[in-house]
Parts: C-alpha cells; structure tokens; sequence
C-alpha cells in the first residue's frame, strides 16, 4: 500500500519507450535515414 500511485504510470511510460524504441530500430535497419526521420515527424 505504500507505493505511490504515479510509479505505476511511469513503469507504464517506461515501457512504451521501451517498445517505441525497439520499434525505431526495427525500421531504421529498413529504411534509410530521411524516410525515417519523416516518419517520426509524421507520428510525433
């Protein structure tokens, strides 16, 4: 009970990073780097 309630959010964010990052390697081995940077301007 004593945890506070915003390190589950962060574990959470943490995570999401984690896959987002997995995720932007993944598809900078296959496209080369302009056509990824557009891609991160597209979804961000």
């Amino acid at each position: 009970m004593g945890k506070h309630p915003a390190s589950g959010i962060y574990r959470h964010l943490r995570r999401k990073a984690a896959i987002f990052d997995v995720l932007v390697q993944a598809l900078s081995g296959v496209l080369n780097s302009r056509s990824l940077d557009l891609l991160l301007v597209v979804f961000l």
